[in-house]
C-alpha cells in the first residue's frame, strides 16, 4: 500500500468538493427560496397584486378592487429626469404611488420622513424621493429641483430602502418615487405611453388568497388581469435563483464524475501496478477470492 493514497489525492478531492458542493448548494437554495417565501408580502406589496398594462382600471373593476380590502395603486414606467438646466439626462424608473403605500413595510428615507410628506405639493411643487444615483447624475442636492416630463420636482429625501425593489421585471434604471398627482402633471401619461399599473390588495382576515383570486377571475374574465399571490411573490427572482443552484449543481456532479473516473482509472492501475505480487500469490496458492478480498480492502482502505 506503499505510495497508495498519492494516486488517489485528486480524485478524493474532486469527490469531496462535488458530494459537499451539491450539499451546500441545495441547503443554501433552499434558505434563500425559505427567506423570500417568509417576506413574500413585502415584496409583492400586498396579499394580492393586480397587473394592468397600458391602462388602469375603470370604475367597477376598481370598486371591486376597493370592496376587496385595503387597496394600493401604483403606476410604474421609464422615463427621462433632467437638470434644470437640461444638460445633465438620466434614464430612471418612475413610480407613482398613492396615500396607502405601501400595504407592508416602510420606505426608509434619508433624512427620515414620512413618505406622504415627501411626496406632497409644497407651495406648487410637488416632492420626490430618489435613489442616489438620480442625484449624483442630475447633480443635484436635497431641496433642489429637476425635471420629469412637463413638470419641475423637488428632491426631497434619498431612497435607502424600499420593501417591494426586489419585485418585478430587471430595473433599467434608479427609481424616483412621486405622488400619482405629481405623475398626472407630469403628462407622460397619453395614448400609447407603456405604463404598468399595479393594485396590492391588503384582504381582511380570512379571506384566502386563492379564493379572491378566484372570484376576480369570474367577476372579470375578459379583463386581462395579471394576478399574483404571496405564493408567487416575486417568481423572477426564484427562478434566477433555482437556475444559479441548478447550474452550481451541475459543477458539483461533474466533478462527482470526474473524481469517479478518475478513481476508477486510478484502481485500475493500481492493481495493474501489483501484477507481479498477485502472481507470487498464485503461485503460493492463494485463491482468486482471497487475493480479490486482500486488495479491496486495501483500496477501500485509501
Amino acid at each position: 500500500m506503499r505510495g497508495g493514497v498519492r494516486g488517489f489525492r485528486i480524485f478524493l478531492a474532486c469527490l469531496v468538493l462535488g458530494v459537499a458542493a451539491i450539499a451546500g448548494i441545495g441547503s443554501l437554495t433552499e434558505a434563500v427560496l425559505a427567506g423570500i417565501r417568509a417576506d413574500a408580502r413585502l415584496l409583492l406589496g400586498g396579499d394580492v397584486s393586480v397587473h394592468l398594462t397600458y391602462r388602469s382600471a375603470n370604475d367597477p373593476e376598481r370598486r371591486f378592487l376597493a370592496d376587496s380590502g385595503m387597496l394600493s395603486e401604483v403606476a410604474k414606467l421609464r422615463s427621462m429626469a433632467r437638470s434644470i438646466d437640461a444638460t445633465k439626462r438620466s434614464l430612471i424608473e418612475l413610480q407613482a404611488v398613492d396615500d396607502a403605500y405601501p400595504l407592508y413595510g416602510q420606505v426608509a428615507l434619508k433624512p427620515s420622513l414620512p413618505l406622504e410628506q415627501a411626496l406632497t405639493d409644497q407651495g406648487g411643487t410637488f416632492g420626490a424621493v430618489a435613489e442616489a444615483a438620480v442625484a449624483n447624475r442630475l447633480g443635484v442636492s436635497l431641496g433642489e429641483r429637476f425635471r420629469i416630463g412637463d413638470t419641475e420636482l423637488e428632491l426631497r429625501a434619498i431612497i435607502e430602502r424600499q420593501p417591494d425593489a426586489a419585485f418585478g421585471a430587471l430595473a433599467f434604471g434608479p427609481r424616483v418615487i412621486v405622488s400619482q398627482a405629481a405623475l398626472a402633471a407630469t403628462g407622460l401619461i397619453r395614448p400609447g405611453a407603456l405604463v404598468n399599473y399595479e393594485y396590492r390588495l391588503k384582504l381582511p382576515p380570512g379571506v384566502e388568497a386563492d379564493n379572491w383570486t378566484r372570484q376576480a377571475r369570474a367577476a372579470f374574465p375578459d379583463g386581462g388581469w395579471q394576478i399574483r399571490s404571496s405564493a408567487d411573490a416575486s417568481p423572477g427572482l426564484q427562478r434566477f435563483i433555482e437556475r444559479v443552484g441548478f447550474f452550481l449543481d451541475l459543477a458539483g456532479i461533474t466533478a462527482l464524475l470526474v473524481g469517479g473516473i478518475g478513481i476508477g482509472n486510478a484502481v485500475a492501475g493500481y492493481v495493474a501496478s501489483k501484477t507481479a505480487a498477485i502472481a507470487t500469490l498464485k503461485c503460493l496458492g492463494a485463491s482468486t477470492r482471497l487475493i480479490f478480498a486482500t486488495y479491496l480492502i486495501q483500496i477501500l482502505a485509501l
